[in-house]
């Protein structure tokens, strides 16, 4: 049986106590051929050194390192989607470098897809914590409005999936608007407002295929518990926040001035 090809986007940084549990838990999806394409943003830890041993005994591991650091997870997921020759590939997904995805993510993921005609996707997620035995669900299943892409993602970029000619649009997307994309800080939730502009049709999965793990060092996480509320009170206070949604709506302006031009307050003003 010929199995879909998916090409698989991890970005890594300083991720030794991980990521061999990640990457084993990719290479093990069920349905598919996997195939990791691991972008290290100079790592100081042993995390090349436990990627080349996957490479070194013949895994499907595609090992790339930053000569110079991009700063953050974003331009480093940025960077690696523009680098990635997808030819080969019928779909396209994103990592983290830090979670466990149940055996059947990427299979049912494309499942989803190829029944309501979608260019990319997203699911919920289950929290994961290495001291506490439960996977609480979390709920991220959110429900799509007219103009939610403009306040937040659709859920965790690790949860991503596309098909080649939807990565294929963003890419080009990517390579045109470079700059506008740098300013917003977190590529989920610019991905995610790149094909609702362009109305590429975008699938939510209200179902969970990975574990997401919580840890001190997550770059985003989960917004459960009061350090997670205290984090976010703290954005709103710094105006972080509106930072975020003026930068991403800048985005979306570039992308399809005519549908942006004027609605300014009006989106605003609409209520989610």
């Amino acid at each position: 049986m010929k199995y879909p090809k998916v090409a698989v986007i991890m970005a890594t940084y300083n991720g030794e106590r991980y990521i061999e549990s990640q990457v084993t838990s990719i290479l093990e999806q069920k349905g598919v051929e996997a195939t990791i394409y691991a972008y290290d943003d100079c790592s100081v830890d042993s995390t090349k050194h436990i990627l080349r041993e996957f490479v070194k005994n013949g895994y499907k591991l595609k090992l790339f390192e930053n000569s110079k650091a991009s700063g953050s997870a974003g331009k480093n997921f940025y960077q690696a989607i523009l680098a990635l020759q997808s030819k080969d590939y019928d779909y396209i997904a994103l990592a983290d470098q830090d979670d466990i995805w149940l055996q059947d993510k990427l299979n049912k993921s494309i499942k989803k897809l190829l029944e309501n005609e979608g260019f990319a996707y997203s699911s919920n997620y289950l929290l994961f914590h290495p001291r506490k035995s439960a996977t609480p669900k979390s709920n991220k299943g959110v429900k799509q409005t007219k103009y939610d892409y403009l306040f937040s993602s659709p859920g965790p970029g690790c949860t991503f999936v596309f098909t080649k000619t939807g990565f294929l649009d963003l890419q080009i997307c990517l390579n045109k608007n470079l700059k506008e994309f740098y300013k917003c800080q977190y590529h989920d939730w610019s991905i995610y407002a790149m094909f609702r502009t362009l109305n590429l049709k975008w699938i939510i999965d209200s179902e969970a295929y990975i574990l997401y793990r919580q840890h001190e060092n997550n770059d985003t996480g989960a917004n459960k518990g009061l350090k997670a509320i205290f984090k976010r009170l703290l954005l709103f206070r710094s105006n972080s926040y509106n930072d975020q949604i003026n930068a991403v709506f800048k985005l979306c302006h570039e992308l399809n001035a005519a549908k942006f031009k004027n609605l300014k307050r009006s989106i605003l003003l609409h209520s989610l």
